[in-house]
């Protein structure tokens, strides 16, 4: 898959992400938080169950209230999707490998065979990460595959540090 493709595709996400939280949560839902300040905190999502995310945003604290991770695997591919939103904001972000299992430690360097994109989106026009990390792991418990990981990422000078998430996996089945 190429690197535009998959841009489209990020940005198609997260644009149906923050759609979906407006409408569900325009009477002021947010996640629920301990209101730490720093990244310290945790946050449970209210639009998915079980799932939570969060980053500091230029150092503010943000729960996402949805979270979505997607996982896909071809003969020659794997990939995971990673969205987090509020109701203005949202980030997303994926790795791909050339047939190789996704775990560990990426980042958004072009010269590696794995493709990295990560963006930011406040309102309807994506910031790509010019820099970025990104850590990846996943399990198999209960018949589905949890994914958590860290993530960090600079946007010009918009700076998102102490990311963490965890999710249940989606994963696409190929015929």
């Amino acid at each position: 898959m190429s690197m535009r493709i998959r841009t489209k595709a990020h940005t198609r996400v997260l644009a149906a992400a923050l759609g979906w939280i407006a409408i569900g949560c325009g009477s002021g839902g947010s996640a629920t938080s301990d209101g730490s300040p720093g990244g310290t905190g945790s946050c449970t999502s209210i639009g998915t169950p079980g799932a939570s995310m969060s980053w500091d945003d230029d150092g503010v604290f943000v729960c996402a209230v949805a979270v979505s991770v997607t996982e896909d695997s071809t003969a020659t591919l794997d990939l995971v999707d990673v969205t987090g939103s509020t109701a203005t904001l949202g980030v997303s972000f994926g790795v791909s490998t050339p047939g190789t299992p996704i775990a560990g430690p990426y980042t958004c360097a072009t010269s590696t065979a794995s493709q990295v994109t990560f963006n930011y989106q406040q309102g309807s026009t994506p910031t790509f990460a010019t820099s970025c990390a990104i850590t990846i792991d996943s399990s198999t418990a209960d018949g589905g595959t949890r994914v958590t990981g860290t993530f960090s990422g600079l946007f010009g000078t918009k700076m998102i540090t102490n990311g963490v998430y965890s999710a249940n996996a989606t994963v696409v089945a190929n015929p």
